[in-house]
């Protein structure tokens, strides 16, 4: 899991990574549940992962990452059960409708975290 980038923790202790499956290589979330219930962790598909409904928190620092990593901003730090206020503000709520946005995105996440390791 070395190369998985934390983006998001929720007060109760469950985390979420980013990163890519090292048998597969396709990008995917992971949930690490917090360890008083049992530290399960669940393996996610971005795509499948972004999917889900906006107002989810997770989904949305899962979004404000991918942008700052998009704009060659390191995104290293942790977001807080949801973005980065500075981020959330121009965030759409819902698909621009942009068929190709997605993909930049996981374009632009592989190639950052090819070099994370």
């Amino acid at each position: 899991m070395e190369a998985f980038r934390e983006f998001s923790a929720s007060a109760n202790g469950d985390r979420w990574f980013v990163g890519r499956d090292e048998g597969t290589g396709e990008l995917v979330v992971l949930h690490r549940a917090n360890p008083s219930s049992g530290g399960a962790e669940t393996i996610t598909p971005v795509d499948l992962f972004l999917a889900t409904d906006p107002s989810h928190p997770e989904r949305q620092a899962l979004a404000a990452f991918l942008e700052t990593v998009e704009r060659g901003e390191g995104a290293d730090k942790t977001q807080q059960s949801g973005p980065d206020p500075a981020v959330a503000d121009t965030m759409p709520d819902e698909p621009s409708g942009k068929a190709d946005q997605p993909q930049r995105f996981l374009s632009t996440v592989m190639g950052f975290l090819s070099g994370v390791r």
